[in-house]
């Protein structure tokens, strides 16, 4: 983040620019937030592996193996270190796209301060396997007691974004998101590619409109962040 250049209004209340030799565990750890390949072919690991800092820069791999298998590491997380409600996180990161690349920086509702009856999903962005696009996601994910269905998942995503090139997508951007009251913006270098209204206006789950679940209350719940570089 560029702190002088702070949009108005706005303070610098929790950042982390790597520039201790290893992760601050006061801030982060790490999870299986994620799912596998789900062919056994890969293997997540905790440790310098496929999560160290370089040069002042958190470096996350996803490897191929000598003996085929894949490797990346867990979900790096906030949870239980810092959780937040509304305001500007950002993220300067070189993201690889294309195949077989699944990476993605995103926040969960925190369960202790959660008032909704489903988990929230952000996605600031997310990269399925493509050569130059990310796309931008929210996401309910109700208990089996609040509907029949067991895991019952509805989300909403804006039109995808698309770079000119893998070359340019590869390259270092700001990836931002921008968290009020009335609405989510999702940014690429300082420009707004996607907003989503989080009013109860912005309702996107035709169970929710019939009074079941608890409507939008849930994109207003305390976050915290995760992100992963993973396998598609």
């Amino acid at each position: 983040m560029c702190f002088d250049n702070l949009p108005y209004g706005y303070n610098v209340v929790w950042y982390d620019d790597f520039s201790s030799p290893e992760i601050d565990k006061k801030k982060w750890r790490q999870i299986p937030a994620m799912a596998g390949t789900g062919n056994g072919d890969h293997v997540v690991t905790e440790g310098e592996h496929n999560l160290k800092i370089e040069n002042n820069e958190l470096v996350m791999s996803a490897r191929r193996e000598p003996d085929g298998t894949y490797t990346s590491n867990k979900s790096l997380t906030t949870k239980d270190k810092m959780a937040f409600k509304y305001g500007l996180i950002e993220m300067r990161a070189k993201v690889p796209y294309g195949k077989p690349a699944w990476p993605s920086f995103w926040t969960q509702s925190y369960a202790p301060l959660r008032r909704a009856p489903y988990m929230t999903e952000i996605d600031i962005f997310e990269v399925f396997a493509k050569d130059n696009q990310l796309d931008f996601t929210i996401h309910k994910w109700y208990e089996k007691e609040v509907n029949e269905a067991s895991g019952y998942h509805v989300q909403k995503g804006t039109n995808p974004f698309l770079f000119a090139s893998k070359e340019e997508a590869e390259q270092y951007h700001i990836y931002a998101m921008n968290w009020t009251p009335e609405k989510i913006e999702f940014l690429i270098d300082g420009k707004v590619c996607g907003t989503f209204d989080i009013t109860e206006s912005g309702e996107f789950d035709d169970t929710a409109k019939s009074g079941k679940t608890g409507g939008m209350t849930g994109m207003h719940d305390y976050a915290y962040l995760l992100f992963n570089c993973y396998i598609f």
